[in-house]
């Protein structure tokens, strides 16, 4: 391999394992949110919210600079949709243009931007579930959002890193993909 080449497949390897990041900081955040966890060890339960939402928008940013450095676009700190707008049309480019289209993404993407730049609202939760724990629930963005699945913190960090498990084969036909490239 050239170092050209070594330089966007270690950016597809970093992205693996960002998307191993995310599923850790989910089994982290499911060990504290659960209703016999009266603590609410809320720092924690932050940092590994958080830390799902950071890994999975660094993956697909560590994507777009694969594809960046491979087809030699010359792009500056590209997201992944800039990249696939730079690209010649194919079915890989496709797939990963609809996933980073994906509802779930897109509100990822608005509630990352919250988190990173601004702040989103941290409450104590007053919603109870059955069982008589406390539900904690990830905001909903301003704006309309086109995700309409469950905003319970759990359940939402489980769509996130379900929708990151989708990139894993979506990265071996990208690898091939711009492998013929070189």
């Amino acid at each position: 391999m050239s170092g050209n080449n070594e330089t966007w497949v270690e950016y597809l390897n970093a992205a693996r394992r960002k998307l191993h990041i995310a599923k850790y900081h989910l089994g982290k955040l499911e060990v504290l949110v659960r209703p016999d966890n009266h603590s609410q060890e809320q720092i924690a339960i932050q940092a590994h919210f958080e830390g799902v939402l950071f890994a999975v928008i660094a993956a697909a940013d560590q994507i777009a600079e694969a594809i960046n450095l491979a087809q030699r676009l010359g792009l500056k700190n590209p997201n992944l949709r800039c990249a696939l707008d730079n690209v010649e049309p194919s079915e890989v480019f496709d797939k990963f243009s609809r996933w980073w289209n994906e509802p779930i993404i897109r509100d990822v993407r608005n509630i990352r931007r919250l988190a990173t730049h601004h702040h989103y609202k941290k409450k104590p939760p007053t919603n109870h579930s059955e069982s008589g724990g406390l539900v904690l629930e990830v905001e909903q963005p301003q704006g309309s959002s086109l995700y309409r699945g469950s905003r319970e913190l759990t359940a939402y960090s489980r769509a996130v890193v379900e929708a990151a498990k989708r990139l894993e084969p979506l990265l071996i036909d990208l690898e091939r993909q711009l492998s013929k490239g070189d």
